[in-house]
C-alpha cells in the first residue's frame, strides 16, 4: 500500500498523512541527490535551464551573480542545494559588509613580524585546538576568515 500510494504522480506530499502511508517507509537518496545537478520543474515537470542572474545585497551597494535554475514555461525560478549553499555565504558575506551587521572590535597585537588577535569565547564554542583557517584577502584592511572543521 505506501509504495502504491507514494508513487503514484497525482500525490499532493504537502498533504500527506501518516494514515496515507499505513507503514513504516524507506527512502533512499544517491549520494548526489542534492548537489549540483539538473532540475525539473515542479509545477510543469519539464526540466530547467541553468541560467546566471545577478542579484541586490540588502543593506548593501554589493550585486553577486549566482546561478539558478529557470523554467521557460512556469517562469519559476530555483536553486538546488549546491546553489543554495553557495547563495548562503554570498549572503553571510554581505551581512559582514552591511552597516546593520553585528560585530566585535579586537585589539590587534603584534609578535616579532607577524600580527593576531584574539576571537572571542562566544564565537569559539566547538572549535579544537590546531584547527586550520582560510584567509581570504578582500583588500588591505578587510579579510574573510572561515575555519576549518
Amino acid at each position: 500500500m505506501a509504495n502504491k500510494t507514494i508513487q503514484t504522480d497525482e500525490m499532493n506530499f504537502e498533504d500527506i498523512r501518516e494514515e496515507d502511508i499505513g507503514e513504516e517507509v524507506k527512502f533512499t537518496f544517491s549520494k548526489d541527490a542534492f548537489g549540483d545537478k539538473g532540475l525539473s520543474c515542479w509545477v510543469c515537470k519539464s526540466k530547467m535551464k541553468r541560467v546566471k542572474t545577478l542579484i541586490d545585497l540588502l543593506d548593501t551597494d554589493l550585486k553577486a551573480t549566482i546561478e539558478i535554475f529557470r523554467c521557460d514555461k512556469c517562469n519559476v525560478e530555483y536553486l538546488n542545494g549546491e546553489q543554495a549553499k553557495k547563495y548562503d555565504k554570498v549572503l553571510m558575506i554581505a551581512k559582514a559588509f552591511s552597516k546593520n551587521g553585528f560585530m566585535f572590535e579586537r585589539s590587534l597585537n603584534s609578535d616579532g613580524d607577524n600580527y593576531l588577535f584574539r576571537f572571542p569565547a562566544q564565537l569559539t564554542k566547538g572549535w579544537k585546538k590546531h584547527q586550520k583557517v582560510d584567509i581570504n584577502p578582500l583588500s588591505a584592511t578587510d579579510f574573510f576568515v572561515s575555519v576549518k572543521e
